[in-house]
């Protein structure tokens, strides 16, 4: 998952890279799509579900009476700011909970359930702060959930990072990995985990960007995560929360966007939202990590597909765009 940010500050200074798999996941392309969707860890629109106003809400009325069960529902975006950066970890966390590439990453530590709950919850911590101190987190609030939990988690969260204006030195370096929580996270792995997280795939995929990307990287946003909890499943969260960074943000200042996903069966949908399909890359091979005695331990391998929105929604050939 994750983590390419820091990495592509210090890639000079250092060999650690930050990735965060787009681990997001059921993103609906607005009402037109009725066949299931799953983007990343958001989960799939069923088509034979009703269509929801609002998270274990009543179906509103106009003002006439009329039933509006079947009115595409609208959430608003908002800037995700420090104050709030546990409730969007929550989020992420819940999104993220049956993704390989995440599984993969804290598996070492299946040992000790109880720790390896703690490291997860520090490792979505992490990245969602990181995210904050070099880029732009945004979300969508669970108003129905805010009723009854005023800290319970948001209904979808998506990390930006901003282009790098320069090589961070290593002291600011560092004190974004203790301020962002990277520390402390690192403090409750344990070594495998740890391995696999700063010495393999921060590296890996941070080394993956920039051949996609090249000199144009400076010019680039990246997308780390994006994902949605299970209540707000087909109600194009994660459209909403993209095109507010396309207008707020990124297309005002000419950038592309990059991102990496686990999952293929989603390349189709980042199509249809304006991304180019790159290529493929292994990661990494998952295997059994359960406690029982199996016979065969199979591997599995991992990938990543590795997408660019060019200028202004324009389409990436070969490093070019076409507008």
């Amino acid at each position: 998952m994750v983590y390419s940010k820091l990495q592509n500050s210090l890639r000079r200074d250092s060999s650690i890279q930050r990735h965060t798999d787009l681990n997001f996941f059921a993103l609906s392309s607005q009402k037109k799509a009725k066949e299931p969707e799953n983007i990343d860890g958001l989960h799939p629109i069923d088509p034979d579900q009703p269509d929801q106003t609002s998270a274990g809400s009543r179906s509103p009325k106009r003002r006439g009476g009329e039933d509006l069960k079947n009115v595409l529902y609208e959430p608003e975006v908002f800037v995700v700011q420090p104050a709030e950066y546990q409730r969007a970890a929550k989020t992420l966390k819940i999104a993220f909970g049956k993704d390989e590439f995440v599984k993969y990453l804290t598996s070492p530590m299946q040992s000790n359930l109880l720790l390896k709950e703690q490291v997860d919850e520090a490792f979505f911590e992490a990245t969602v702060y990181l995210a904050i101190l070099d880029g732009v987190v945004v979300a969508i609030r669970d108003e129905e959930g805010e009723k009854t939990d005023p800290e319970c988690p948001f209904l979808a969260v998506a990390c930006f990072y901003k282009p790098e204006s320069e090589p961070m030195s290593l002291t600011n370096y560092f004190y974004k990995m203790w301020k962002s929580g990277y520390l402390k996270f690192a403090w409750l792995a344990n070594q495998e985990c740890r391995r696999r997280v700063f010495q393999e795939q921060w590296p890996l995929l941070n080394q993956a960007k920039s051949k996609v990307l090249g000199f144009r990287e400076k010019n680039s946003w990246y997308l780390s995560d994006i994902g949605t909890t299970p209540q707000a499943q087909g109600k194009g969260c994660a459209r909403k929360m993209l095109s507010y960074m396309y207008d707020n943000y990124i297309d005002p200042q000419s950038s592309f966007l990059y991102l990496e996903s686990s999952h293929p069966r989603n390349r189709k949908i980042y199509e249809r939202l304006g991304f180019t399909y790159i290529e493929t890359i292994a990661v990494c091979n998952m295997v059994c990590d359960c406690l029982d005695e199996c016979e065969v331990h199979e591997p599995k391998p991992l990938t990543m597909d590795l997408m660019v929105r060019g200028v202004r929604g324009g389409c990436w050939y070969d490093g070019e765009i076409s507008e």
